[in-house]
Parts: structure tokens; sequence; C-alpha cells
């Protein structure tokens, strides 16, 4: 079976609606506002940089299944240009290219853009485990706390919100403007861990299996975090015909069951039942955020 890594795209994001507000808009094309355009009966995702892999399919997946359950029969294709995440981004911003993309939210994203707030990884993606030097294998093998774990330097890309979100909580941080260059410095020595998602970490692990790195087997290190389908602000028909399909695919079991056939391996190498949770606070977290809903997310091992 293969193991996998959503790539999932950064965007920016809208102050959510109402499902009484959503309702008489048209779905409309890219570079057209919502209640303007006229209806389409498609809708174009961002495909993945590379070759998709069991996670990097899971959100084309599930918004496939979510419209399915339209009556508008709205189909789903993948876009046919592969762009990095900046410029991505801008695209989804002026409406050209992509309808909807899948990325992790933060308040300054729910400024700008349309979210749909429903979990689509169950709060993964603020699951991380380390990758370590094979030089230091038990490196976290006493660490309990935050507090310890303040005293390693960890590397992630300057920009990313997880940059951010690591450094609030008091860690040690090395800002990189190169990805690849991070699996370098670890396997060197330069940086003690680089924390990644476990929808992200063993696909990366395999990708990186020339260097002298590991994945760590002592802590979950978890803070409260989404990803969400985003649509461009406006397009509120669109985004309601998602919700509603998320809604009734959590319903009648088949989200549970796509969720599980794309993720279960991975949640079964990463061993979380024997590992110690650390718990950092994210500050960068909106606070319509649905934590509420307790269905909406995966439980901690420790059972938080």
């Amino acid at each position: 079976m293969k193991l996998g890594l959503m790539l999932l795209l950064l965007v920016l994001a809208f102050s959510q609606s109402s499902a009484t507000e959503l309702k008489g808009s048209s779905i409309s094309l890219p570079g057209q506002s919502g209640g303007e355009g006229r209806e389409i009966k498609r809708v174009v995702y961002l495909a993945p940089l590379g070759p998709a892999t069991d996670i990097e399919e899971y959100p084309f997946r599930l918004l496939k299944l979510a419209l399915s359950y339209s009556d508008k029969g709205i189909g789903v294709e993948l876009s046919e240009n592969l762009m990095l995440q900046e410029r991505a981004l801008t695209q989804l911003s002026q409406g050209k290219t992509y309808d909807v993309v899948a990325t992790m939210t933060s308040v300054a994203r729910e400024q700008a853009f349309l979210p749909i707030r429903f979990p689509i990884v169950k709060g993964l993606i603020g699951w991380r485990l380390a990758l370590i030097s094979r030089n230091t294998p038990n490196i976290f093998e006493s660490v309990t706390s935050l507090e310890e774990l303040q005293k390693f330097l960890s590397g992630q890309v300057h920009d990313w919100p997880d940059t951010r979100i690591l450094k609030n909580n008091g860690l040690d941080v090395y800002g990189v403007s190169n990805f690849s260059g991070l699996f370098k410095m670890l396997a060197q020595g330069r940086i003690d861990y680089f924390p990644r998602a476990i929808t992200e970490i063993w696909f990366e692990l395999a990708l990186n299996k020339d260097k002298p790195i590991e994945v760590d087997s002592h802590l979950l290190i978890h803070y409260p975090a989404a990803a969400y389908f985003f649509v461009k602000k406006g397009n509120n028909a669109l985004a309601l015909e998602i919700e509603r399909g998320l809604e009734e695919a959590l319903k009648d079991g088949s989200l549970d069951k796509l969720f599980y056939e794309h993720h279960q391996t991975t949640l079964d190498l990463s061993g979380l039942k024997n590992r110690r949770v650390i718990t950092l606070k994210n500050t960068l977290l909106p606070e319509k955020t649905p934590l509420s809903r307790k269905e909406l997310w995966m439980p901690l091992p420790t059972g938080e």
C-alpha cells in the first residue's frame, strides 16, 4: 500500500456565511463573483505538483464525494496547470485557474477567502512527528514537556504558519527558504529535528532515503489545526454545495470510509499509542474553528 504526502496549498479565507446567506447564489466561473456568474457543471481542483500518492489523492476524492450529493450534477476535475504555492494562491485570489483548493486555515486566510469550515483530515495536519538524524535516535527519549523540547533546534520554512506556531510556543526554530535544504541540514546535524505532519512524514522519509535521517519514535507534537476546502470569496453557492455534501458524507459514513482508506496505513505506522504528547497552543487558529464538534476530529491517543 502506498504511503502518502498531502501537499496542501496555503490559501486565505472568509468570515463564515450562514447557510441562509449562501442560499440562492449561483456557482460562478473562475474570474466571476458568486451570484453573478452563470451556473456551471464542473469545478477545477488544484492538481498535486508531483505523482499523486494515496494521501495527495484524498482531498480530490473527498471533494468529488461531497459534490456527488448535489442535485446540480457538478463534476470535479484536476487542473492542467501545476503551480508552486505562492503563484497558485495568486491565481485563486484572482479567480483564475482553480475553483477549489485545500489548505491549513489561519486567521489571515479567513479574511480574504471563503472556507468551508469542515476539517477534511480530522485535525491530523496538527499532529507532528519529528524527523531526526540517525546519529541521535534517542534524542527525545527523556523529553516529557514543552520546556524540555525548547532546548532543541528545529527547522522550518520561514514563511510557513507552522514556524510562527512553534516560535509562539517558545521553541527554537531555524527558518530557511528552501524546503529540500532542511533534509540536508538535518542529515548534517545543523538542526536537531524537523517536525512534519503525520500525513507527510513517511512519504518524505522515503523520498530522502539516501540521507541518514529517520522518524523519532518518542514524541507526538500536537496543536489544534484544520485543513479546509477554500473557494474564492463570493462563490457562496459552491461553498454551500461542498459543505452540504461533506455533512451528508459524514452522516452516512462514506467520509470515514474514504478517510481511513487513505490514512490508516500512516496511522498504524506512526505508533501513536506509544508516544508522549507535547501539546502546543495555536494562536493562529480562527475563533470560528469548529473545535466543539468532536465528531469532526481525530481523538488524541491520550484521549484528549
